[in-house]
């Protein structure tokens, strides 16, 4: 295996409509510990206005980091998260990923205490990081992402306990993420938005293990177009998962989480009896 100094890790950014908070993204990268990065910044925005913004902020950026290599994609402004996701990491070639969101904040270590981890066994799979919530202006609101401490690095069961359940909050997001590209790179299309969710369950179920770090590694921020205000939504989406994981992959579900099918039963009724007007 290649030393933790010669392991490359491609940042790919997931941009869409919000050029005011990229700024803040891009310097959080500069700022990272960890140099052996390279980036993607994958634009699905809707709007050409912030296209062009994002762009322009991207090449302020590469002439800054001429030792970087920096590359922006400009998506169709069609795609849903869960496709917006698996397209972009199709390209990415290097062996570990590290996904960041254009109105949020990395602090330093990062990426360094994510790869030293991934890089010391081939089982290592994926990294989630806990966050601190911060306004629209970027003040602190003194509170957490996650609800719970983070399971020991081999508790499947635990890990898929945090991601099949509803609550509106969970121990990772997509830019508390970095993991083994060849792993994720396998998820099939599902017809879902919680990507970041299935990152995690798809390394659970076939055996990689989760580091979590419960020392916040960057900012989680909050606004009026942030998909936690679509609460409802993923509530339906996280009992659909569910159901498509049943479907799917039954018994190795099973296998690492014995309540799954408990699991499954409080989905199908969730979604024909409670939300079954908001499908």
């Amino acid at each position: 295996m290649n030393s933790i100094t010669e392991t490359p890790v491609t940042i790919f950014l997931l941009a869409r409509n919000r050029p005011h908070y990229l700024s803040s993204t891009l310097k959080s990268i500069e700022a990272q510990l960890y140099r052996q990065w390279r980036l993607v910044l994958s634009d699905n925005s809707t709007d050409e206005a912030s296209a062009l913004a994002n762009e322009a902020l991207l090449e302020e950026f590469r002439h800054r980091n001429p030792g970087h290599l920096v590359r922006y994609v400009r998506r169709s402004g069609k795609l849903s998260v869960m496709e917006h996701f698996r397209l972009g990491l199709q390209e990415i070639q290097t062996p570990f990923t590290a996904v960041h969101n254009d109105d949020d904040i990395w602090l330093p270590q990062h990426l360094q205490q994510s790869v030293d981890w991934l890089s010391q066994s081939e089982k290592h799979g994926i990294t989630a990081s806990d966050a601190l919530i911060i306004d629209s202006v970027g003040k602190e609101t003194g509170a957490l992402l996650s609800w719970s401490k983070p399971p020991a690095d081999a508790d499947y069961s635990g890990w898929l306990r945090i991601f099949l359940s509803n609550k509106h909050s969970h121990f990772g997001n997509f830019p508390g993420f970095v993991f083994r590209t060849k792993i994720v790179q396998q998820v099939p299309a599902i017809d879902t938005d919680l990507a970041d969710a299935i990152a995690i369950i798809w390394n659970v179920m076939y055996g990689y293990y989760v580091k979590g770090f419960s020392e916040p590694s960057f900012l989680y921020r909050i606004h009026d177009l942030s998909v936690t205000k679509t609460a409802t939504s993923l509530v339906i989406d996280r009992h659909r998962l569910i159901i498509w994981l049943a479907r799917h992959h039954f018994l190795l579900m099973t296998t690492r989480y014995n309540p799954f099918p408990l699991v499954v039963l409080k989905s199908i009724l969730a979604l024909n009896l409670k939300y079954s007007e908001d499908i």
